[in-house]
């Protein structure tokens, strides 16, 4: 898998268009994005454009042009941004910072105020990563200001994340028509403000791209944030913790890449679908990530046939456009070949050891399709196996008759927790009466939402099971902390995580286009919680998503 370190001749900025008109008169907080000082207002609740620009002395078309999504309103939580005269920030001395336990390379940039870039420049060995207690050099500024520019046709680029070479423009862009937003369930709806380009009927440079190293490759997030929500729902706050997670991915690059990433609100509407479809600069978009609905799908797959350009499915399983469409990605495993991939584990995996279904009459058997594909197979490759049937709670009589010399994998027909509980004990007991032969239990997707003591017990009786996306532990690349700090608030508890989803997304078409100079679906990644391992169908047929995960805890 190729590291950042060795990504070369790439460029990647996340831009925000501002106005180059001087606002030196604002009684406002700035605060320093990449070499440039922008005065900032924070909108209250109850208040309008009008309250504000009485507020602040200007105008409302003062604050239009500055900050352009604000010609359909504003809401509160919202961030205009007004630059002051262009100022330029050089280091005059550094300070030093000590590593907290959990403290990460990007969460320690964010809170200075510097680009992960900087902090590397500064402390080369923190490219390899950091631990607590190590000492990292802290670049503070000085602003020299110069003149701002005249021509009012000219707008400049709020830069969060890497930095264009001099005398070139910015290649990625991150495009909407307005800011995504993010709340509570108290809150009104938040916007992300500084890492968006804001569209607007005067702005011509929103596709500003300077390329020595042939064509970028343009990325279309087209998903449902529902914008328009008064208060955001859910399943809304799930697509746009997707969205900032992409972005947390983006501003950690410490080679610029040769990216444009555009997003745009569906609004779940198939009106609004169509018109984003018929954007001019949809024609060269290499990759669209589709919304969930079906009819939206097929939109957005004969779109992508008639254009060339590749769909990734992350949120439809059922949908089967892949199988017919060869620019469709289906970015879930089907249960089809998940049953597959797990009936093969168990067959190879538990090789020597005797498959042990476990039945609970009282209980409905949600997985009886899984197990009785399973029997079928161990019947075919000649594999023993035993039945164990128990009402309401299993007995540890009704193990007696596995009291030989034989190792056992327990396999229930159930995923439901009131059935692993039902029994656990038993089988911990088993296990332990047993200390010198293999007892272990295998289980499925949905147990990895399990937490406390039921997840104990599945450590003491050895438990493995498969899932398409992975558990995840706070790491150096990403944690719940840092998403936190950089927008305020933590990401919606959801499996797969969506943030999480977003991240291990962008990293996968991002090193896909620094291997092969543009995206490509071969290219094998294995995230933090999600990997993409796809295989082309036969045929005309598309791509599908074979990785699964096999989680197993306590096992040695």
């Amino acid at each position: 898998m190729i590291q950042f370190k060795s990504i070369s001749n790439l460029i990647l900025t996340a831009i925000l268009l501002l106005s180059s008109l001087c606002v030196n008169a604002f009684n406002l907080p700035s605060k320093i994005i990449n070499g440039k000082e922008y005065y900032y207002y924070n909108v209250q609740s109850k208040e309008t454009i009008y309250s504000i620009a009485h507020k602040l002395g200007t105008t409302k078309d003062e604050i239009v042009k500055y900050n352009p999504s604000a010609v359909d309103g504003i809401k509160a939580y919202d961030t205009l941004y007004f630059p002051k005269a262009d100022a330029v920030v050089e280091a005059t001395s550094f300070i030093n910072h000590t590593v907290l336990k959990k403290e990460t390379v990007y969460g320690i940039s964010r809170q200075y105020g510097i680009s992960v870039a900087q902090l590397i420049a500064d402390n080369p060995a923190a490219k390899d990563g950091i631990k607590t207690g190590d000492t990292l050099r802290i670049a503070q500024f000085a602003t020299v200001t110069k003149q701002p520019e005249t021509d009012e046709n000219t707008q400049p680029s709020v830069i969060e994340s890497a930095t264009a070479p001099a005398e070139t423009e910015p290649e990625a862009v991150i495009e909407e028509s307005n800011p995504v937003p993010v709340s509570d369930e108290t809150t009104q709806p938040e916007t992300v403000a500084i890492e968006t380009v804001q569209e607007s009927d005067n702005t011509s440079t929103d596709d500003i791209i300077v390329d020595n190293s042939g064509k970028p490759t343009e990325v279309a997030i087209v998903l449902p944030f529902m914008l328009s929500h008064e208060k955001a729902l859910k399943k809304d706050k799930q697509y746009t913790d997707f969205y900032r997670g992409f972005l947390m991915a983006l501003n950690q690059l410490q080679e610029p890449s040769n990216i444009i990433v555009r997003v745009y609100d569906t609004a779940d509407s198939i009106s609004t679908l169509k018109d984003i479809l018929t954007k001019d600069e949809m024609k060269d978009i290499d990759l669209i990530i589709a919304p969930e609905d079906d009819d939206h799908l097929e939109m957005i797959a004969a779109f992508a046939q008639e254009h060339k350009c590749h769909v990734l499915n992350l949120y439809n399983i059922k949908n089967t456009l892949h199988k017919t469409n060869e620019w469709v990605l289906q970015g879930n495993i089907s249960q089809e070949d998940m049953y597959k991939s797990a009936i093969n584990h168990i067959i190879h995996d538990y090789k020597g050891m005797t498959p042990v279904f476990l039945r609970n009459k009282e209980h409905l058997s949600d997985k009886i399709k899984f197990t009785t594909q399973l029997q079928v197979a161990l019947d075919t490759a000649s594999v023993r196996y035993k039945q164990v049937s128990y009402t309401d709670i299993l007995d540890d009589t009704e193990l007696k008759g596995l009291n030989d010399t034989s190792q056992y994998v327990f396999i229930p027909t159930s995923s439901a927790k009131k059935d692993l509980i039902s029994y656990a004990s038993a089988l911990n007991r088993f296990k332990n009466d047993n200390p010198n032969r293999r007892i272990e239990l295998f289980g499925y997707p949905e147990w990895i939402t399990f937490k406390g003591s039921i997840k104990e017990k599945m450590h003491e009786i050895n438990t493995t099971y498969y899932s398409r996306f992975d558990e995840f532990e706070d790491s150096e690349k990403f944690s719940f902390d840092a998403f936190k700090q950089e927008f305020g608030i933590e990401p919606v508890t959801s499996y797969p995580n969506q943030a999480l989803l977003g991240y291990d997304t962008a990293l996968y078409i991002i090193e896909s286009v620094a291997k092969y100079g543009k995206f490509t679906p071969e290219y094998n990644y294995e995230g933090l919680q999600n990997s993409f391992d796809f295989i082309k169908l036969d045929g005309n047929a598309g791509y599908s998503n074979s990785s699964l995960y096999f989680i197993s805890l306590g096992v040695e």
